[in-house]
């Protein structure tokens, strides 16, 4: 097994081990999973006021659909995609959390930003505020 670790950013050449003790029995499942091999790992946040449509944005992202029925998230939920990269035999697999905009779940969602090395902004545009 063969692993560089730095800021976010985890290479893998082997599909076992976890990368963190939270949410560990997913990410073992995920990581042992042989038929998704990938070289690259990264963790992405959503973040946004609540009621905007972050998680209709992951869902469209992770499963090419669109919930009509929206629900609110309680804490935070992530999925993963996995992406070929076009003229290259490598992969890249994104863990992609999405965050309560919630002011409740303030402290709970802020500890999950640790680690990720990129932010997607969802917010309304018709919100002039």
């Amino acid at each position: 097994m063969s692993r560089k670790s730095s800021r976010g950013f985890l290479r893998v050449r082997s599909n076992s081990g976890m990368l963190s003790k939270q949410n560990s029995e997913l990410l073992s499942r995920v990581l042992d999973d042989p038929r998704e091999d990938f070289d690259f790992f990264y963790k992405l946040i959503i973040i946004g006021d609540e009621l905007v449509g972050k998680t209709n944005f992951l869902t469209r992202m992770t499963k090419n659909r669109f919930e009509k029925k929206s629900r609110q998230t309680y804490g935070v939920e992530f999925e993963f995609k996995t992406h070929h990269i076009p003229n290259s035999n490598q992969r890249i697999r994104a863990q992609i959390w999405d965050t309560s905009g919630a002011s409740q779940f303030l402290s709970i969602t802020t500890t999950h930003y640790r680690f990720a090395v990129g932010a997607f902004l969802v917010y309304d545009v018709t919100d002039l505020q």
